[in-house]
């Protein structure tokens, strides 16, 4: 059972302002976590071949509605900025790193990892990650999760894919499912590739969602020098 909530953030980088950013987001944001009550799961860059870029996703962990209202009241506290003076303060120099970000609230499923369980069953140290945006027949975003468990997850292991995080998107109609899955080295991703392509047991998963999966996109990250999915260690540590 996961009873955190996550935040999504999808973040456009100006120029060649990647790796600063990686840095700003990590090393100089790292000492107001604890007043956010948050973790960081991980920040990780989209690898240009596969989406948008230069751009950047980070994903935070929250200890439920509760956890990430406290964050938002100490973010909003003064009301004539909507920030808090060290996000102000960080913001400055944030502004001349990245230009513009689309945020999403998260639901876990109940079979998706925290950080602290990632870190503590080893599933950390991946070269690449698939980060799936899945759009789901209105209503039927847990159905999806569900069947998912059940009749892909084991399927998606066999073929090197291990689950980062699965969650259903806050504030729409049940209608989009982000799925984050880790792949040791680019042979790894390679096999995967080619099953996707000729896979009988992916060609079966695929029509046991259709319909109920409307459109889905997949795009490879790499996750950021100290992003915690990667070193095993939460950024409080570094």
């Amino acid at each position: 059972m996961n009873d955190k909530i996550y935040l999504h953030e999808t973040i456009q980088i100006t120029l060649d302002n990647r790796a600063n950013y990686f840095k700003h987001m990590t090393v100089d944001w790292a000492p107001t976590m604890k007043d956010r009550k948050q973790k960081m799961v991980g920040i990780f860059g989209v690898f240009s071949s596969t989406g948008s870029w230069p751009e950047v996703v980070n994903l935070w962990e929250y200890d439920g509605w509760s956890g990430l209202a406290a964050s938002f009241d100490f973010e909003t506290a003064n009301i004539e900025a909507m920030r808090d003076p060290f996000f102000s303060e960080w913001s400055r120099k944030a502004y001349t790193l990245r230009h513009q970000g689309y945020d999403r609230i998260l639901i876990p499923a109940d079979f998706s990892p925290t950080i602290d369980q990632l870190i503590a069953m080893g599933r950390i140290g991946h070269r690449l990650y698939y980060h799936e945006r899945i759009s789901i027949r209105p209503g039927q975003a847990k159905e999806y999760l569900s069947l998912m468990e059940k009749e892909w997850l084991p399927r998606a292991n066999e073929l090197g894919m291990e689950l980062l995080g699965a969650y259903r998107t806050a504030g729409r109609n049940d209608s989009e499912v982000v799925v984050i899955w880790a792949v040791r080295d680019w042979a790894t991703y390679a096999t995967i590739e080619e099953a996707f392509d000729s896979s009988d047991n992916v060609a079966a998963w695929h029509r046991k969602t259709d319909g109920l999966a409307v459109d889905w996109r997949r795009e490879v990250l790499c996750a950021a020098p100290l992003a915690p999915c990667l070193t095993g260690k939460h950024l409080a540590e570094i």
